[in-house]
């Protein structure tokens, strides 16, 4: 099985990434109801509010290490803080299986697999992408 460039890795995160930023923007400005959002259970806006900012923060967090790591592929740092994406996008992907919001078990599950598995392409730094390509 073919493994995708890092290259690809990082840009697949980044435009993922920006998505969920825009999504938890949306949902803070009340343009998506709170209630398709941590599993439909929070009673009101005013409880999911802390956790709405503290995701947004988070994913911004999650492009900037991307980020780093694209410009330094070497960095001890940023291969454990991509660990720690693998981790929470991974646990994320279990919470939202699940989640009591179909929209969570059908949208969110997939796309927090996908982002865990592309942060662990980043963390593991295979090294093939340089290597020649197979006749």
């Amino acid at each position: 099985m073919k493994s995708i460039s890092r290259k690809t890795a990082v840009q697949l995160l980044k435009i993922i990434l920006s998505a969920i930023v825009v999504f938890h923007v949306l949902v803070l400005v009340k343009v998506i109801p709170y209630t398709v959002v941590w599993g439909g259970k929070f009673p009101n806006y005013e409880a999911v509010l802390p956790y709405e900012i503290a995701s947004l923060l988070l994913n911004l967090s999650f492009i900037l290490l991307v980020w780093f790591r694209a410009k330094r592929p070497a960095s001890k740092s940023g291969s454990i803080g991509l660990w720690l994406m693998f981790g929470v996008f991974a646990l994320n992907t279990l919470g939202n299986l699940f989640a009591e919001t179909l929209t969570e078990k059908l949208i969110a599950t997939p796309v927090t697999l996908g982002l865990a598995l592309l942060s662990l392409r980043l963390a593991l730094k295979l090294n093939h992408d340089s290597l020649p390509k197979a006749p």
